[in-house]
């Protein structure tokens, strides 16, 4: 049996042998997927910390070009809106001045006939006559009317429904409309002078023969009687037409 023995244990000191080198090749092997394992979920965290990264960059750029764009249409809003006030002012310049250079024309011929009149009455010796027609104020009352009747009427040239749209921003009770279609009344015209620019109750009560005090009064009256608020009132007639 001793040589069986011998035998059988040779055989399995040989195949324990061949095991353990079998087991440390796969050790090794199970080694090395292990370290590229590892080293490929560093890497994929690695990227995928860079790819977050990227991913916060682009939402803030995202965000950033959000608000250019938010401020370019907002810029473009203004632009359109100051194109319109310039295209609008151009307007209005161009039929005043050619309402002012025929009033101009006008009036030029008025005073032609006038020192007519007044030389005619000087060489009959009518100074009674004379007196009576240089003390009227007739004359001054005439030509006062008939500057507001040219101003009405290349207002509402320019914006033929500001009386309907600015009774849009009065209360049914406070709102004004004109005996005449082509007339504007004195609160009508101050705010007509307020949607050309002229805001400074000064200017307004200059050109329509007013006190300040009376012009700020009115403007006081119509804002009372307004459907939005009184410090909104005069901007909401700025915009009338626009």
């Amino acid at each position: 049996m001793s040589p069986v023995l011998g035998i059988i244990s040779d055989t399995y000191k040989t195949n324990l042998r061949t095991a353990n080198k079998q087991l440390r090749w796969l050790i090794g092997i199970v080694s090395l997927l292990s370290i590229f394992l590892l080293s490929s979920f560093i890497y994929v965290l690695h990227k995928k910390k860079q790819l977050s990264i990227a991913r916060n960059d682009l939402r803030q750029t995202n965000r950033q070009l959000s608000e250019l764009n938010n401020q370019l249409s907002i810029n473009n809003l203004k632009l359109e809106k100051l194109n319109g006030k310039l295209s609008e002012t151009s307007k209005v310049k161009d039929e005043y001045i050619g309402k002012f250079l025929s009033t101009c024309s006008e009036y030029i011929d008025k005073l032609d006939a006038y020192r007519m009149r007044v030389n005619r009455k000087l060489k009959a010796n009518q100074l009674t006559d004379l007196m009576k027609m240089t003390s009227s104020q007739q004359l001054k009352e005439d030509e006062i009317h008939e500057l507001f009747n040219h101003f009405d009427a290349v207002f509402l040239n320019l914006f033929p429904n500001f009386v309907a749209d600015f009774n849009s921003l009065l209360q049914p009770d406070g709102r004004i409309w004109p005996p005449l279609k082509n007339q504007l009344t004195t609160d009508l015209r101050i705010f007509a002078l307020i949607r050309l620019g002229i805001e400074e109750s000064s200017r307004i009560a200059e050109f329509l023969r007013y006190s300040s005090n009376s012009i700020y009064n009115y403007r006081s009256r119509i804002k009372n009687k307004a459907i939005c608020p009184r410090h909104e009132f005069e901007q909401r007639v700025k915009e009338i037409g626009m």
